[in-house]
């Protein structure tokens, strides 16, 4: 990994599993090809006053040169959050979207061509 992380774990402590999945979005963000000058991640555990369905919440902050993306994943929005390597793989994956939409964006205008058209 060329490019800084900043990953902050809040109400919760770090799992070897949760590490993993931090390290594989990561490692996924890297494949795309763009060029990683930050990449923050905060992964925020369930409120420690519930015992059972907690969801957690995932933001990956990341900044290419030109672009900064900022995705976050909270619980109202998938029940299935309650496991945090799925919100984190979620959160990841939202990440690496935004990014490879902005690349062929990128590729588009240097080569001189509009946004694509279905047809």
């Amino acid at each position: 990994m060329e490019h800084p992380l900043d990953l902050t774990w809040r109400h919760l402590e770090p799992t070897p599993e949760l590490m993993e999945a931090v390290e594989d979005g990561v490692d996924r963000l890297e494949e795309v090809g763009a060029k990683l000058q930050r990449c923050r991640v905060v992964v925020e555990g369930p409120p420690r006053r519930r015992k059972h369905g907690g969801l957690f919440h995932v933001t990956v902050d990341l900044v290419v040169p030109g672009h900064t993306f900022v995705v976050r994943r909270a619980p109202q929005e998938h029940h299935e959050h309650e496991d945090g390597r799925v919100a984190i793989r979620d959160a990841f994956e939202a990440a690496r979207r935004q990014l490879t939409d902005r690349i062929h964006r990128a590729q588009d205008q240097r080569r001189g061509r509009g946004p694509a058209r279905g047809g």
